[in-house]
């Protein structure tokens, strides 16, 4: 149905860009929602507060198990708590846009954790995606800052996209790092270096 949707946009206006013919019969065929509707409001739990209902409950279970390293609810809760302060003292609001450029590590999630603290809205973009297709998605989502962990390889291309879009570029990893509590400190060891 997609295919025969963008035949028809093409052949209805064969001057059209093809780029411009595609997206809408993407949203005719149902696939993508219409980008120029109003968002409907999603009422229900914070992500962040299902997650602090689990801490509350056994702070010292594993929460995330990665490769030999293993993080406490508290860790994860600690570290996300730090990192969404972190991100406040520098402006970080309620409709902030956050570009996470992240791997499946421990740091993503107290970093998607403290996005929903502040009400930050987020995109996670991934680094072996080429770097053209970087540099368009965060010209597309125009992000207000760049998130990454300064210890990893994808630290070069958060530093180049912040750079080239003149935006903040601030490290997931600062709250494991330096943060004065026990089980942030704790958790120092335990952050991986990248993948």
């Amino acid at each position: 149905a997609l295919l025969v949707a963008l035949a028809d946009a093409l052949a209805q206006s064969p001057d059209m860009p093809i780029a411009a013919a595609r997206s809408e019969p993407i949203a005719l065929a149902g696939i993508l929602p219409d980008w120029s509707a109003d968002l409907e409001s999603a009422e229900g739990e914070l992500l962040h507060s299902a997650f602090d209902r689990s801490a509350a409950r056994d702070p010292d279970a594993a929460a995330i198990i990665h490769g030999n390293k293993t993080y406490s609810y508290r860790t994860i809760d600690e570290c996300s708590r730090s990192l969404a302060a972190l991100l406040a003292s520098h402006g970080a609001t309620r409709g902030t846009r956050l570009a996470i450029i992240a791997s499946r590590e421990a740091a993503l999630i107290w970093t998607i954790l403290a996005a929903s603290r502040i009400g930050a809205i987020f995109i996670i973009l991934d680094s072996a995606y080429p770097d053209q297709r970087l540099e368009t998605l965060v010209g597309i989502c125009k992000p207000d800052a760049i998130l990454c962990s300064a210890g990893s390889e994808r630290w070069s291309i958060a530093s180049r996209l912040a750079q080239s879009h003149q935006l903040p570029l601030h490290d997931i990893d600062t709250p494991a790092r330096h943060g004065n509590e026990g089980a942030i400190a704790e958790a120092a060891d335990a952050i991986p270096a990248g993948p």
